[in-house]
């Protein structure tokens, strides 16, 4: 049953539809098969819709979480980069893991439109560790009137 769910989910992932695609990484997610974990790589690299990646991206982290990985046939990683929207979408999630990811990833992009989607997300940042460590970070890309 879990193969013939894996196989239909991995070939959703090829539709044409944005809503079938989110629901094939949605059900890869759920399947916790580790397979799907290289799968979930690929969306986050191709797929030409945000929030397709954003949920491939999500699934992916929290798939990594909970499966081991063997050190003979390594997970796949992500793409070092992001774009900007996926950016804010990450570190907006209600997962503080998923905000911690996107935090890693902010580094890598353009300091002042960093800065200003730090701004944006900290005031509603209700983990003490995460709202240190977007302070640290607004402080190294941002100015002196962007620290709180």
């Amino acid at each position: 049953m879990t193969d013939d769910a894996f196989a239909q989910a991995s070939a959703q992932l090829a539709s044409l539809s944005a809503d079938e695609r989110r629901e094939a990484v949605l059900a890869l997610l759920k399947l916790k098969d580790p397979r799907s974990i290289d799968l979930l790589a690929g969306v986050v690299s191709r797929d030409q819709v945000a929030e397709v990646r954003y949920y491939a991206r999500k699934a992916y982290y929290l798939l990594r979480d909970v499966l081991p990985n063997n050190p003979e046939e390594p997970f796949l990683e992500l793409p070092d980069g992001i774009s900007f929207d996926d950016l804010e979408k990450v570190l907006k999630d209600d997962n503080p893991r998923i905000r911690a990811e996107g935090l890693k990833l902010a580094n890598r992009m353009d300091p002042g439109s960093v800065a200003l989607l730090l701004r944006v997300v900290l005031p509603g940042e209700t983990h003490p560790q995460l709202q240190s460590a977007m302070i640290t970070a607004l402080g190294a890309m941002g100015n002196a009137n962007d620290i709180p």
